[in-house]
């Protein structure tokens, strides 16, 4: 590390400790002539460069100034291990296990710091009570008891066990009125926009989360992302146990300033549109499989290869159709249930596994073409059902891609495709 960037450290780190301590406070209000006893701060970190980073992280501190010197103590419900037992199984079937943690600040902060991440604080407008108050639950949080949880990515997370939190010590204050609140975006907006950099998760969340994610939700349900629950409370007012309307937030600021901010981890301000990769996609596959069902009656080789890939892709798209109910059924993704794209691809379609080799080679022709069809159909009836008030789920990318799919791969298979020579009279088609 060049000598600059280990003075740049340190100040970030002595910038952490002012932040928790009330010196930095000073003469920022008139309100210090009654120095308060303990204080609480919401620390929000941006998106880091790892996937399970990209959407940042908090954590709340509590800074207690009755021991001489002050002590702070941070509170942090996003902690996973990828070697506890049973991760896998816990990770396919919705049922990852996180858990509450009190951690030394400085050595939390240090990290992110160190991986050039930016570290905001915000101070809770609370009055002592309340921030004791809000100290208890924390710590009967982290109880061995109650310290793990379900992990639910959009509605019970790192965020918006801080959220309740918050919300339980204003007697209710802050969902009333985030609750009250139309969120600026969807679920899906905000996923995509996580996702922009890793395309091949962008198109499973596109294929895999359903409808329940195009739905409208609030403000109080746009806090499970740490970046949106500190703008939300930055914008809060609540009632003071006096009677008076104050801001959530006391002050807020920045606590390591001199990171490198050409190096930021940025999100970008609005989603791919991932219609620029499903259509091409999906034309592609569409042209290919029509053609090779073309070329197949020219040239008897092409059946080779018309086999491989009608059969291919009824092994894709079944299975991928299979993973969808596995989610629905078997799992606890409820951001799953109830999805649409099994109309695009639909477990019916790993009858072509067996069906596309055959009519390939000029048997089981009518069956092949009729399952084909029914493939065909269900696309068009999921284009067909987006009329239906409950029926919108944003899935025009991959309505699109299965639509060209299979009506290229039902064009090629209606294309004549005799039989090879000597193997008896050709199937009527």
């Amino acid at each position: 590390m060049q000598p600059r960037m280990v003075i740049r450290y340190f100040i970030s780190l002595i910038a952490l400790v002012a932040a928790t301590s009330s010196a930095q406070l000073s003469g920022a209000r008139a309100e210090l002539d009654a120095k308060p006893q303990f204080k609480a701060h919401l620390v929000t970190m941006s998106p880091g460069k790892l996937v399970y980073e990209r959407f940042g992280h908090n954590v709340i501190f509590i800074t207690d100034f009755t021991r001489g010197s002050p002590v702070t103590v941070a509170y942090d419900f996003g902690n996973f291990d990828f070697n506890q037992a049973d991760f896998v199984r816990r990770f396919v079937f919705g049922e990852m296990r996180y858990w509450a943690e009190e951690k030394d600040p400085l050595l939390l902060l240090e990290g992110y710091a160190a991986d050039n991440r930016q570290i905001y604080r915000q101070e809770l407008n609370l009055t002592d009570e309340q921030v004791q108050q809000l100290w208890i639950n924390l710590r009967e949080n982290i109880r061995q008891e109650n310290r793990y949880y379900h992990y639910d990515y959009y509605r019970d997370n790192c965020s918006t066990r801080l959220r309740d939190q918050i919300d339980r010590v204003t007697g209710g204050q802050l969902a009333a009125q985030l609750g009250s609140r139309p969120a600026r975006r969807t679920f899906r907006w905000h996923s995509r926009v996580g996702m922009d950099s890793n395309r091949v998760l962008l198109a499973g969340i596109e294929f895999a989360v359903a409808m329940g994610v195009d739905r409208a939700v609030t403000r109080w349900d746009e806090c499970f992302l740490p970046e949106q629950l500190r703008q939300n409370i930055s914008e809060t007012t609540i009632r003071s146990p006096a009677g008076a309307v104050i801001p959530l937030v006391r002050l807020a600021g920045e606590m390591n300033p001199y990171i490198d901010k050409s190096k930021l981890v940025t999100l970008p301000e609005e989603p791919p549109w991932p219609m620029w990769w499903f259509a091409p996609a999906g034309l592609l596959a569409g042209t290919t499989f029509a053609a090779v069902g073309a070329l197949a009656v020219k040239y008897p080789s092409m059946r080779w290869a018309a086999a491989v890939l009608w059969g291919g892709w009824g092994l894709v798209a079944g299975l991928a159709g299979s993973l969808l109910v596995f989610l629905w059924i078997a799992t606890r993704h409820v951001a799953s249930y109830a999805n649409e794209n099994l109309l695009q691809l639909s477990p019916l379609a790993l009858l072509l596994l067996i069906l596309g080799p055959m009519i390939a080679f000029g048997r089981s022709v009518e069956f092949a073409r009729w399952v084909a069809r029914a493939l065909l159909a269900m696309c068009l009836l999921g284009v067909m059902l987006k009329v239906l008030p409950n029926w919108r789920q944003d899935n025009a990318a991959v309505i699109v891609f299965a639509l060209l799919s299979q009506a290229g791969l039902l064009i090629g298979m209606l294309m004549r495709v005799p039989r090879p020579s000597g193997a008896g009279k050709e199937p009527d088609s």
